[in-house]
């Protein structure tokens, strides 16, 4: 008897410390399983911004701190990287459309919103200006010129943050833009930047341009920078989080580590020193404004 009840009792004993073990090594790959998802932080940008080279300069940095992997995503509107955010497919935004920034967080979608740097649009147009609008520092008084000419002019005519700028300086010169297609001097695009910019330059026509974007395509021989420094021009670049008790997979962490990692002294300055062609085309400017 007593032979029958030692041999049950190791034999329990043996299946609770079986399933003890069995548990703490399920958790063990749970714990590894965890740690490498959180390796990995996804990030979508703006066209302008992934191909600025910026990112080549900043991302490596932030790797090589945090341990840490950086997937970025380029997105050419808004509508695609909320789109992102709401499915989960990505864990940070950096954009440069401060109105739809602060709906989506409004809607609950993304929180914690910062500002991290400015950067300015460009009236990029014909060296031989036949609108006469050279050195101008009003984008609605060019504009006029522009439309009293019918000099060409290509519009992204996207929706996106630089042609709500345009169109607000349609409207607020005044003019009535044309909406049949035989008047040819308003062209609309709709195929991102850099597109607007390369049928611009091929039809020898004005646009609307970010300074990176413009300074990315090199030096041309026909067009150049003809209005800038008008406040409306400004293009504010902010970072926010994907809302977490939105999106239970997302790597809230990671994300938080990159938002406070980007708005730092170290990385601003780092931001006021990147240079293309040797030009500056960002302003750092986290904490610089009262909406912070």
């Amino acid at each position: 008897m007593a032979d029958t009840l030692n041999h049950n009792f190791r034999w329990l004993w043996h299946r609770i410390v079986g399933a003890v073990i069995a548990g703490i090594v399920f958790v063990s790959i749970a714990g590894v399983a965890v740690a490498q998802s959180t390796r990995e932080l996804v990030l979508t940008v703006t066209p302008s911004l992934a191909r600025s080279g910026l990112l080549d300069q900043l991302v490596p940095k932030f790797e090589k701190r945090f341990r840490m992997t950086v997937k970025i995503i380029e997105q050419a509107d808004v509508d695609g990287a909320l789109g992102l955010a709401g499915s989960g497919g990505t864990d940070l935004l950096w954009l440069s459309d401060e109105l739809r920034e602060r709906a989506s967080m409004k809607g609950g979608l993304t929180i914690a919103r910062r500002d991290v740097m400015f950067g300015e649009l460009v009236l990029v147009g014909p060296k031989s200006d036949p609108a006469g609008v050279k050195g101008m520092t009003s984008l609605v008084d060019a504009t006029r010129l522009i439309a009293a000419a019918e000099a060409r002019f290509v519009s992204r005519g996207d929706g996106s943050a630089v042609h709500r700028v345009e169109r607000g300086v349609w409207t607020e010169a005044g003019i009535n833009l044309p909406t049949s297609t035989k008047e040819k001097w308003y062209i609309v695009q709709k195929g991102g930047m850099r597109k607007t910019l390369e049928t611009a330059l091929e039809k020898k026509a004005y646009t609307l341009s970010d300074r990176a974007t413009w300074l990315g395509l090199g030096k041309t021989n026909d067009h150049m920078v003809l209005v800038n420094d008008d406040p409306r021009m400004i293009q504010q670049f902010g970072a926010l989080l994907v809302n977490p008790k939105r999106q239970k997979s997302v790597n809230a962490a990671g994300a938080r580590a990159f938002l406070n990692w980007l708005t730092s002294k170290k990385i601003q300055k780092a931001i006021n020193d990147f240079s293309i062609s040797g030009e500056y085309p960002f302003t750092a400017n986290f904490g610089h404004r009262k909406t912070n």
